[in-house]
């Protein structure tokens, strides 16, 4: 299950700076997109992993066996970590953290790495090829495949190695899919501060939301449904938007946000009491991407006022 999202403003702003040829036109009625692919996560008591085929499933999800040599294997006694020791639960979510932080970082650190050694102009063209036209949908659908793929090793039980090849080749495609509104923010509107800006909103958000969940112990597992609906009905919005050209405006903004905010209670939910101690890396790749797709509408927010003064 998926949820892509997408907004469209027409700031004054932009259409002004637009309408000298700094940015391709038709990227104002094609606003960026995000996609966020959501898997199926294990219940608790389950004997294998609920995502996992009936008979320990086959191909890249098969469960291994508890005498495999492989020492990173899935085994039976990798159980949830609501009913794990104290000690195992700690780590496990310790881990977690630690890996999201991880991939935050690292994806700060491409994004550097692009706008310092992509050139100006470079990077002006690669924008206006991936914006222009149906670009955007070519990139929307490359993004998603690559998702899927990126799931499916995270959450595999061959190997850690797999595991951590899903998550990085995550965090490179979100580096990616963000490159277009982190240019017009920074190039477009001249406004290099507000990414700093999302990203404080983004964490105090996140940090209450967590605290919410961790104080309170919540179970909202029953969640998935209606977020994975809101999500189907967030593509059908955006893809009209998109053929028939019209804007969602900062309405559609605010309700993103608070699916955003929703996903991130949900998987941080999960992760106290339905992902197995062993599956860390799937869980911050979980928590990832809801903090990725918070900041994405909180920027876009932020900029849909900054175009308009």
């Amino acid at each position: 299950m998926f949820g892509g999202l997408i907004v469209s403003h027409r700031p004054r702003r932009v259409n002004h700076l637009l309408s000298h040829d700094r940015m391709p036109s038709a990227y104002i009625d094609m606003w960026p997109v995000i996609t966020v692919l959501r898997g199926k996560l294990p219940e608790i008591g389950a004997s294998t992993p609920s995502y996992l085929p009936s008979g320990g499933g086959s191909g890249p999800f098969k469960m291994m066996h508890e005498d495999s040599p492989n020492p990173y294997a899935v085994s039976s006694m990798d159980q949830p970590a609501a009913l794990a020791v104290d000690a195992e639960r700690v780590t496990f979510i310790q881990r977690t953290y630690a890996h999201l932080t991880g991939a935050i970082m690292a994806l700060i650190g491409l994004e550097w790495l692009l706008f310092t050694v992509v050139p100006p102009a470079t990077m002006q063209q690669l924008v206006r090829t991936m914006t222009s036209g149906y670009g955007w949908l070519i990139v929307l659908g490359a993004f998603m495949a690559v998702s899927w793929v990126a799931r499916g090793w995270a959450m595999s039980g061959r190997s850690r190695g797999m595991q951590y090849a899903g998550l990085g080749l995550y965090v490179v495609a979100q580096a990616v899919i963000l490159l277009p509104l982190l240019y017009i923010c920074i190039s477009v509107l001249n406004e290099p501060k507000l990414p700093m800006m999302a990203a404080l909103i983004t964490t105090m958000c996140f940090m209450g939301l967590t605290a919410f969940v961790f104080i309170t112990g919540v179970d909202l597992a029953g969640w998935g449904k209606f977020l994975a609906l809101g999500g189907l009905v967030a593509i059908g919005v955006i893809v009209a938007g998109i053929f028939f050209g019209f804007s969602l405006g900062l309405w559609f903004s605010g309700l993103m946000i608070a699916l955003a905010c929703g996903y991130i209670l949900y998987d941080t939910s999960n992760i106290l009491h339905h992902y197995h101690t062993g599956q860390y890396v799937a869980a911050s790749l979980a928590l990832f991407a809801s903090v990725v797709l918070l900041f994405w509408y909180v920027l876009q927010m932020m900029m849909s006022f900054a175009g308009d003064e």
